[in-house]
């Protein structure tokens, strides 16, 4: 009977050992897990931060283009203004403010530009497009 008790308790110490082992790898696999995941989180993270740096550097440079064309076209109706007659006058001097309040809303946003988070980045990114492409059209007419 000792041998017995002996050899059920010799397993069960075995069996103990054998499963805090393999639990121990199982704990070990899933912290490597979560270290994984969070370097991949981290990862992800940074090239978000990454592409939204580069999509704010490439908004910056179509909005400063934006500003230079409207400048120029804003200098071609001072041209034009002085060479016109009084009625093409009133018509270019009323050009001329057109421009320059399209100018002064693209200032406005390039001042923004900065004070944008991700969060809001989309709805900012979108109204400068839609405003932009209107510019482009009226600058082509």
């Amino acid at each position: 009977m000792k041998k017995t008790s002996l050899f059920v308790s010799a397993l069960m110490l075995a069996g103990a050992l054998s499963f805090s082992s393999c639990s121990q790898e199982t704990k070990e696999d899933a912290n490597d897990t979560i270290e994984n995941a969070g370097d991949d989180i981290e990862n992800a993270t940074d090239n978000m931060d990454a592409n939204w740096e580069t999509e704010r550097n490439s908004m910056r440079d179509n909005l400063n283009d934006g500003v230079d064309k409207l400048d120029r076209k804003i200098e071609e109706a001072d041209v034009k203004i002085k060479d016109a007659s009084a009625d093409e006058k009133i018509r270019w001097e009323k050009r001329k403010t057109e421009l320059s309040e399209e100018r002064d809303e693209l200032k406005k946003n390039l001042s923004e530009l900065g004070d944008r988070t991700e969060a809001n980045w989309n709805e900012f990114k979108s109204d400068v497009n839609s405003r932009m492409e209107k510019i482009k059209a009226d600058l082509n007419d």
